[in-house]
């Protein structure tokens, strides 16, 4: 008996213990995630700008309760209509090519077709496939074209389209159902599509979407579908019929009727909902479309990505691995599109903000040109004024030159200052004309006490100089407010880049560099005993600014800048360089590049930027990934040559690099028996001129500022001397050369 009441307790004990085991057995069942779902809802042609005028009820909630931001969708050249479509579905930006907006017919539709929607349900193929992978063929990436299609294919999950844009129910031209291209399969195929007449009704002979038959069709595809397609249809028929602004706002809320319904039909724990306008005309003031992300996984606040590392902005290319990895699906190697991230915040009115900074991206489109053919001119005048000024050097006539005319030289040192830093005195959404001629005058007025004698050349030129490294040092450092919103600066709707150093500014940092390491050296020399190692110190700390990741991650910037400042390193120190000389200059210039990709490929490669991707995208398919890099860059460059204005620049300048390097008369003559520090910069400003062309996408625009910069700068210090009585023979054989 006694016997019994111990085990009693322990018998307790134990059935206690089965309990709790089987109770958390069973919790641990029931918490397995289902399978995961993905509702994409297209709201044809609607910007921010629509968003905050009309403020639809649903949109509004979408906003407080998820992401929100802003999709650029081109790099280099606009896309179509269509080929936006494919780009969401491809996770790679696919270009113009021969398909139209009624390239899709209707076919058998696959296995299993619901019960409710025998009859009525088709598939859709894409005809005109042929023509897009011939205009993809000639392109130095990979177009997966298909990939969610295809993707959820294999899994044995199921996508389905609903929903159409047409603008008429018989002729064929009318038909408006591109949406399908987002979840088409590498042949063109989509399953399933309720894209008929039965999503439409006819009212005043015009076509709208019959919201009842598009949520019938929702309900019975939505059980079995991983991924669906809502075509909302009215906004992109107010666009195709060019109906008014008010018949626009009238289908933006009849549209977001629709939307209401169909988030109704959610269940927010296993679906996440991207709202997405594939297009936008990038020439108007809203360039960049709206997305909004809404569900599982989501908290309200900002979209962002790796591919911008910009809160509120992506690229149209990132929604593709978005929708896989939210799926559990593998995303295929070389895809170019990285998988949107959200940053929780508490976003007061994001509608009318966005919509700022889409004007504010818009502007600084605007006037990169103007800012371009301002500054291209500048330097033309000055290196053309600079070889009057070689072959004039050797006689009596440079001694009798006014002063002001020599202090032009100076003007694109000024100018590259002045245009660098114009957004902190200009807004960016001010007039372009305003924002292009003020930093004209300030650069026109910061040469006139040179030109009148009150200041010397070479004073002025550390001035500016030392201002320009210090202010694009601080920007990286800082917030990249210059970066961002400079003419100079890179155009988040041209989508080349969208953080760190662009290779217009980099040019002019290493321009600037390269010149104020040369003044100071002039200045102090070898009187300090520290300043060369002093000089060093600052050469390293730029390269580091230039290429670390979370600061100015430019891999071209990086060779570019170490090629110029290594070789005027060791020009400092010797009167040319030596085989030895010239392997230490590539060693440190790798050695340098290398410590910026070690330190990207490092971090989690959420955070990584486009150089640790790269690296990534190398070591995963070799040299293959390797040579396509390269001959896309080279392909960039080609275009730049040929079809940009920065082409005619670069024939200018050629002849008279190649003549003062290659017959140093005159002035150059001088330069080079007491100005050992402005040979150098000259030198290291051709080196890192020719290696940014070949290593950077902007190809020679790179040599084009840097040595357009550098060379009338150092001539205009070599003519401030050369106006004393000089006894200057023509180059004699004795003459160092370059």
């Amino acid at each position: 008996m006694r016997q019994s009441n111990r085990v009693r307790p322990l018998l307790v004990a134990f059935g206690i213990l089965a309990l709790a085991f089987a109770g958390r057995g069973s919790a641990d069942q029931r918490a397995t995630p289902p399978e995961r779902r993905v509702v994409i809802a297209i709201l044809g042609f609607v910007t921010w700008e629509d968003i905050a005028r009309v403020r639809p009820p649903t949109l509004e909630r979408l906003q407080r309760e998820g992401a929100v931001g802003l999709v650029t969708r081109f790099s280099g050249v606009p896309p179509g209509l269509v080929a936006s479509y494919l780009t969401l579905g491809s996770g790679a930006q696919v270009p113009r090519s021969g398909a139209r907006l009624h390239s899709f017919r209707d076919t058998p539709p696959g296995p299993e077709v619901p019960e409710e929607l025998r009859g009525s349900l088709v598939g859709q193929r894409f005809v005109r496939l042929a023509s897009v992978q011939r205009a993809t063929a000639g392109l130095h990436y990979d177009v997966p074209l298909g990939v969610l299609g295809q993707s959820f294919a294999e899994a044995g999950r199921r996508v389905a389209v609903i929903g159409n844009a047409d603008i008429g129910l018989h002729e064929l031209r009318a038909r408006r159902r591109e949406a399908a291209a987002i979840a088409m399969d590498p042949n063109g195929w989509v399953p399933y599509a309720a894209v008929g007449p039965e999503t439409v009704s006819i009212r005043g002979g015009k076509t709208f979407t019959d919201r009842a038959g598009l949520l019938h069709a929702f309900r019975a595809l939505y059980p079995v579908c991983s991924l669906l397609v809502v075509e909302l249809g009215e906004t992109s028929r107010a666009h195709y019929r060019e109906e008014s602004a008010e018949q626009r706002d009238a289908a933006l809320r009849l549209a977001d009727g629709h939307l209401a319904g169909v988030l109704a039909l959610l269940d927010a724990r296993d679906t996440r909902l991207f709202v997405v306008t594939p297009w936008a005309d990038v020439g108007s003031d809203q360039p960049m479309a709206p997305i909004l992300v809404w569900g599982a996984g989501v908290p309200p606040g900002w979209v962002t990505s790796a591919s911008t590392h910009r809160p509120g902005m992506i690229l149209s290319r990132d929604i593709a691995p978005s929708i896989l990895t939210f799926a559990g699906l593998k995303v295929p190697a070389g895809l170019l599109g990285t998988p949107v991230r959200f940053e929780a915040a508490r976003l007061r009115d994001p509608a009318t903000y966005l919509a700022s900074q889409a004007r504010a991206a818009a502007a600084m489109r605007r006037g990169r040109t103007p800012a371009g053919i301002a500054l291209s001119l500048v330097y033309g005048v000055a290196v053309i004024l600079g070889t009057i000024v070689l072959f004039a050097g050797a006689t009596d006539r440079l001694r009798r030159w006014p002063r002001s005319l020599l202090a032009v030289l100076i003007l694109p040192a000024a100018l590259a200052l002045w245009l660098a830093v114009s957004p902190v005195m200009v807004p960016v959404t001010a007039p372009t004309s305003l924002r292009v001629a003020l930093p004209l005058l300030l650069a026109a007025a910061t040469c006139l006490p040179a030109g009148a004698g009150w200041v010397r050349f070479r004073t002025l030129l550390l001035l500016l100089s030392a201002l320009s490294v210090l202010a694009l040092a601080g920007d990286q450092v800082g917030p990249q407010f210059l970066a961002m919103h400079s003419p100079l600066g890179y155009s988040p709707v041209v989508g080349a880049r969208f953080y760190g150093m662009g290779n217009e500014l980099m040019s002019v940092f290493v321009a600037s560099m390269l010149i104020l390491v040369a003044v100071i050296w002039e200045s102090v020399g070898d009187r300090r005993p520290h300043s060369y190692w002093a000089l060093s110190g600052l050469v390293v700390a730029g390269l580091l600014l230039v290429g670390l990741p979370f600061l100015g991650a430019n891999f071209g910037g990086t060779l570019t800048y170490g090629a110029g400042v290594w070789t005027i390193w060791v020009l400092l120190r010797r009167t040319h360089i030596r085989g030895r000389d010239a392997l230490a200059i590539v060693v440190l210039t790798l050695l340098g590049t290398a410590v910026c990709v070690l330190a990207d490929v490092s971090v989690a490669s959420s955070a990584q930027t486009h150089l640790g991707r790269t690296a990534a995208l190398v070591q995963q398919g070799g040299l293959g990934q390797l040579t396509q890099v390269v001959l896309r860059k080279a392909q960039a460059n080609l275009h730049i040559l040929l079809f940009v204005r920065w082409g005619a620049m670069f024939a200018l300048l050629l002849p008279v690099v190649v003549y003062a390097v290659l017959k140093p008369v005159a002035v150059l003559a001088q330069m080079m028996q007491d100005r050992p520090a402005l040979v150098a910069c000259i030198k290291a400003s051709v080196y890192a001129g020719i290696v940014g062309m070949l290593s950077n996408d902007s190809g020679i625009a790179v040599p084009c500022l840097i040595i357009g910069q550098v060379l009338p700068a150092a001539i205009a210090l070599a003519a401030e001397s050369g106006q004393q009585p000089l006894d200057l023979p023509s180059a004699s054989p004795g003459s160092p050369r370059f």
